[in-house]
């Protein structure tokens, strides 16, 4: 019987980890149609950069990340999550361990809110109100207000800093609100940069 407990909760934890997986996928689908539609080449990261950012474009010579969250619970709580801490490992991790020169948080309705900020931004706004050593980039985001720190989150590893979608908006772009030549001309003016 305790195996049988033991297995069932296994294969719970696993097809929950690979729906979370699924999901993800989703949302870099829609960030590549979007930037595929912009006239940009796609680069795919190899297994060991998987860690650090989801999707990339190739401008010239040079690369452009992008870390893509799929927030299903955003627009049901109003709320954009980050995490920054896995509490299992005692290490950084999600916005504070990325590599990606933005963050793409998808927010599922009927069309897609695909919101686009660069992730120096957010980096120093969520360190700058965890007091954390990691504030670098001083910016007008720091004069946003958190909403809450939630602690154990997910599969009770993470650290999450909640903000009002309300709230953070303003420093994002979203894609869908822009034409694909608009979206040509900021990536590649960020690329010259």
């Amino acid at each position: 019987m305790i195996i049988y407990v033991f297995y069932v909760i296994l294969i719970e934890i696993k097809m929950s980890f690979l729906k979370d997986k699924e999901y993800g996928r989703i949302g870099e689908n829609l960030l590549i149609s979007k930037l595929n539609d912009a006239g940009f080449d796609i680069v795919n990261p190899e297994k060991h950069e998987r860690s650090f950012w989801d999707v990339g474009i190739k401008i010239k010579k040079n690369h452009i990340f992008f870390e893509v969250k799929y927030d299903l619970y955003a627009l049901k709580s109003g709320n954009i999550a980050f995490e920054y801490f896995n509490s299992k490992k005692a290490a950084y991790s999600g916005i504070m361990m990325t590599q990606a020169d933005f963050w793409c948080h998808i927010i599922p309705e009927t069309t897609p809110r695909i919101l686009i900020c660069d992730t120096k931004i957010l980096v120093d706004m969520v360190a700058y109100h965890l007091r954390l050593n990691l504030a670098q980039f001083p910016s007008e985001a720091r004069n946003k207000k958190i909403f809450k720190k939630v602690f154990n989150a997910g599969d009770d590893n993470a650290d999450l800093a909640l903000y009002k979608i309300s709230e953070i908006e303003d420093l994002f772009i979203d894609l869908n609100k822009i034409s694909n030549k608009e979206i040509k001309k900021y990536f590649t003016e960020y690329e010259c940069q």
